[in-house]
């Protein structure tokens, strides 16, 4: 499914970086709500765990529950793709020297490059 998606390397991407809590405000959840209306196709679920577990499948990402705890994924990483394989979304989370918990949020597609956070 990943090798699939290898042309999204080519379309423009976008990245921005706000505080992991934020992932739980209501400005993020209308985010994701945009997200939905831009394209509204299952996704795919991909952490380090999925090379060995396979991809996880969900009926939109407006299902996807983003309340997760910093410390749910080791790795800090989760990628969303689009049944469709037209949008991905990373989700980059880390500690920077300061101590804060970022979210380094990164969108790549046709549909989701042009939202706005």
């Amino acid at each position: 499914m990943l090798s699939r998606s290898n042309h999204l390397k080519n379309e423009k991407e976008k990245t921005f970086t706000i505080k992991f809590y934020k992932k739980s405000s209501k400005r993020f959840k209308n985010f994701i709500a945009r997200l939905y209306s831009c394209n509204k196709s299952p996704v795919y679920i991909w952490t380090a765990k999925s090379n060995n577990y396979g991809l996880f499948k969900i009926d939109s990402i407006k299902k996807i529950n983003f309340s997760f705890k910093f410390k749910v994924n080791v790795e800090g990483i989760v990628v969303l793709l689009t049944e469709n394989l037209q949008d991905t979304l990373i989700l980059d989370y880390y500690e920077n020297s300061k101590e804060e918990r970022l979210l380094e949020i990164t969108l790549q597609g046709k549909n989701w490059f042009s939202v706005a956070y």
